[in-house]
């Protein structure tokens, strides 16, 4: 499947990945973090980049200079300002003129004429891509007052305001993205539009999700490696650990977790009492059922599949550009 040129702005909400876990397995394919990956060396270096621009959205420079301070970070910036992207690459914090820099953590600062310090990402591959970032204010003295954005291809996704020292700001959320399309982290000097006391601490990991490709002997929605009951039948309701669900009581086993595949209601839940944990009637609930398989199953093969969800979300968002 590929993606036209509006995906690019299409976010799955956290309540959309639980969903997905819920009704099959997600592998981390690859995981990218932004301190365990600097590099004091090279510039870039593999997926990681560290630039600036002179306003936000402008064009990305790469930093071409690098240095160590006295106080024992690593930056790629400009050796005549604070502008730059900073490493602390010891087991205990730096404190720093006024910076608590974290033990291996990353900071970036604005310039004083408004440039952004930027943290750049390159997506290796196409994919759906979970972010996780949070910034977090380390100037006590000023205290901090800076604005962190994430921008896709330019365009911004993300943006909040750091007031305060030791005030934090998160993101975390999916993103469709292209081999070759950036993404950036943006540091600004904030509502007072003054760079003074502004370091902030960065830490981002980006993982790719993928569904997991492995074999599945007895059809039942659940992979080998997890199958502790090897031999269902077909036309079977399964828990996570791919044993047979004898009951609506326990559809959802210790993990919450279910895995739908091949359902027969009138087989499985003839003999089923007439409430369920005195929340739904039977019927509600082989309703419930019925309607999870109807909206995400397109091919009707009885299971739901990552690219069936995406799928359908691209369709009640209002995407047009599906090619198959």
């Amino acid at each position: 499947m590929s993606y036209g040129g509006k995906m690019k702005k299409i976010f799955l909400p956290l309540s959309i990945i639980f969903y997905l876990f819920l009704l099959m397995q997600i592998c981390n394919a690859e995981t990218y973090h932004l301190a365990n990956d600097f590099s004091s060396v090279n510039n870039p270096s593999s997926v990681w980049s560290y630039g600036w621009s002179v306003t936000r959205g402008d064009e990305f420079q790469i930093f071409t200079k690098s240095f160590t301070h006295t106080n024992g970070t690593f930056a790629w910036g400009d050796t005549s300002s604070y502008l730059g992207v900073y490493y602390n690459p010891t087991d205990e914090e730096i404190y720093s003129i006024s910076a608590y820099h974290k033990p291996h953590g990353v900071t970036f600062h604005p310039g004083s004429n408004g440039q952004n310090a930027i943290i750049r990402w390159i997506a290796p591959e196409n994919g759906i891509y979970l972010i996780n970032t949070v910034a977090t204010g380390i100037d006590n003295v000023g205290p901090t007052t800076s604005d962190v954005s994430i921008l896709h291809n330019y365009q911004v996704i993300w943006n909040a305001l750091i007031n305060d020292f030791n005030e934090s700001i998160s993101f975390s959320n999916t993103v469709f993205v292209d081999k070759g399309d950036s993404i950036d982290f943006s540091c600004g000097f904030g509502g007072n539009e003054n760079s003074t006391y502004d370091s902030t601490n960065i830490d981002v990991t980006i993982n790719k999700l993928e569904e997991c490709n492995t074999t599945d002997s007895d059809k039942d929605g659940v992979t080998d490696e997890w199958d502790e009951c090897p031999s269902t039948p077909p036309d079977s309701a399964v828990f996570s650990n791919g044993c047979r669900a004898n009951n609506l009581y326990n559809l959802a086993d210790e993990y919450n977790q279910l895995s739908i595949t091949y359902i027969d209601l009138e087989y499985e839940y003839k003999e089923l009492s007439i409430s369920v944990n005195n929340m739904f009637t039977q019927d509600q609930v082989e309703e419930m059922l019925i309607n999870i398989l109807s909206w995400g199953d397109c091919d009707g093969d009885g299971k739901i599949t990552l690219q069936e969800i995406v799928k359908k979300l691209m369709i009640i968002s209002g995407i047009k550009s599906v090619k198959e």
